[in-house]
């Protein structure tokens, strides 16, 4: 068996193509791609399972995505972009002041409503491409806002506080996420008082 030869975006060099008709299938792929992955999680995704789907030979699918990789790459991409356009729009009618806070409820909205894209994007390694700058966007974002909040401290102490905060915020969407944040952790706190207390601890205290 041959490997597929493709140029740098992927396409086919054998000079022919297929012809199907299917609208936008590139925007079909991933969008299936997205609903396959919330019930499923990417591990389980295949480029079978997506091809079937839409209901196209596989050969017309590599067109778009040379490999399954590169279609998860994409994917968590086209959501921090989603991300990052939400957040700076909400951020934008934010107080300063209350920009911290306000993140920190998007952010696990975000997660509950999209577990296992939030696992893509902030957990697996197609969503940690060092190169990305959609990637690190919400880290940034984070950081201003939390600036706001400390910004008559040294920059050393800014720093402490700002890691701090994102590893809890963090650690407790993934926890939440993956449903390991038992009674025994979290008392009588149901989620929005558990999000309310991590605000209250992570970020008023900085104040």
């Amino acid at each position: 068996m041959t490997d597929r030869l493709t140029s740098r975006d992927g396409e086919p060099l054998s000079g022919k193509k297929e012809a199907y008709h299917h609208g936008n299938l590139k925007a079909a792929l991933i969008d299936l791609a997205e609903r396959l992955i919330e019930t499923g999680g990417f591990e389980n995704l295949t480029m079978q399972s997506l091809t079937e789907g839409v209901g196209v030979q596989p050969s017309a699918a590599y067109r778009h995505f040379r490999s399954r990789e590169f279609l998860l790459r994409s994917l968590a991409k086209r959501n921090f972009d989603r991300w990052n356009e939400e957040i700076g729009a909400l951020i934008g009618q934010t107080p300063p002041m209350q920009r911290a806070d306000a993140f920190i409820r998007f952010f696990f909205r975000s997660a509950l409503a999209q577990p296992q894209m939030f696992r893509l994007m902030f957990v697996s390694e197609y969503g940690r491409d060092p190169r990305s700058i959609e990637g690190m966007m919400s880290f940034l974002t984070f950081e201003a806002a939390l600036a706001q909040l400390v910004a008559r401290q040294d920059e050393e102490t800014v720093r402490a506080r700002l890691l701090s905060s994102w590893a809890a915020i963090h650690g407790a969407a993934l926890l939440l996420i993956e449903g390991r944040l038992q009674r025994f952790y979290v008392g009588d706190m149901d989620t929005d008082d558990l999000i309310e207390h991590i605000i209250a601890t992570q970020i008023r205290s900085s104040k």
